[in-house]
């Protein structure tokens, strides 16, 4: 049912409002919470998204409750808890949206910046939450190592969206590529490797490569 689905967006939308309010409030000013909440709120893609069948809803709510848990990670009052949840709440962000990994700078950047502990009770829990959030993600990537038949990180198409955007003769939609390009791209990629397995990997290095 994609009313129900939309519904539940909109729900979890109102939610990352809410976290974003926490935050704002409790680590600078309850003034600061509501301007950072009303921001989101009025923000147009924002109020868009909800009612659109995609991934940006759940990863706009993990992502801040990513935020949220690191912050409560460290916290004067540390417990294991936090940490287990962050460890969880990564992974499965990184298996809604590969790009989540470019946070990962971000959580060492908090490690470092924190000051009210010492560096190995800053660096302990966030060792603790990426072990965890690994534990999360392998069996996917076992999966894609058992079916692409090496080593891949969740997930590859980067090289595809970098060609629909930015390839001259496209308008940036999916719909408007040329047939006679992916065939072309198609049959190179069979030439480099002739494993149905390794395909689509190499397709996507190859629109990579044509994008830049």
């Amino acid at each position: 049912n994609i009313d129900l689905l939309r519904w539940f967006q909109i729900l979890l939308d109102v939610m990352t409002i809410f976290l974003i309010f926490i935050v704002g409030k409790k680590h600078f000013s309850e003034r600061v919470g509501y301007i950072a909440s009303w921001i989101y709120t009025f923000y147009l893609p924002f109020i868009s998204l909800p009612t659109v069948v995609l991934p940006e809803t759940l990863l706009a709510f993990f992502s801040v409750l990513i935020v949220f848990l690191l912050l409560k990670t460290f916290d004067q009052n540390f417990k294991i808890i936090n940490a287990i949840l962050l460890g969880i709440t990564i992974g499965i962000t990184m298996l809604i949206k590969p790009t989540v990994q470019l946070l990962l700078p971000f959580f060492i950047i908090v490690t470092l910046f924190c000051k009210r502990k010492s560096l190995n009770h800053r660096i302990r829990p966030i060792i603790f939450s990426l072990i965890i959030s690994t534990i999360v993600i392998s069996p996917w990537l076992l999966r894609n190592y058992n079916t692409f038949g090496t080593p891949l990180l969740i997930a590859f198409g980067g090289g595809q969206a970098l060609y629909t955007g930015n390839h001259i003769e496209n308008d940036g939609h999916w719909v408007s590529w040329d047939q006679n390009d992916i065939n072309e791209i198609k049959e190179e990629a069979s030439n480099i490797n002739p494993d149905p397995k390794m395909k689509l990997i190499i397709m996507d290095k190859i629109f990579m490569k044509k994008a830049i």
